[in-house]
């Protein structure tokens, strides 16, 4: 009995290191996305400028 206590203290003492790896790796993941958002952003201001010097470069010709 008490070796199958011990086999279950050391599974979850498994469990509870994954548990908290998925938890760092959640972390990081909504880090990344965050990100992938300001990027985001960033790409849309600079399609912004660009198609403002297309507008421009039309009008001229």
């Amino acid at each position: 009995m008490k070796k199958r206590i011990y086999e279950l203290q050391e599974q979850l003492g498994k469990i509870m290191v994954l548990f908290e790896d998925s938890e760092q790796i959640e972390g990081k993941l909504a880090e990344s996305m965050m990100t992938g958002i300001e990027v985001n952003k960033e790409l849309d201001k600079v399609k912004e400028i660009l198609d403002d010097i297309e507008h421009k470069l039309k009008a001229e010709i």
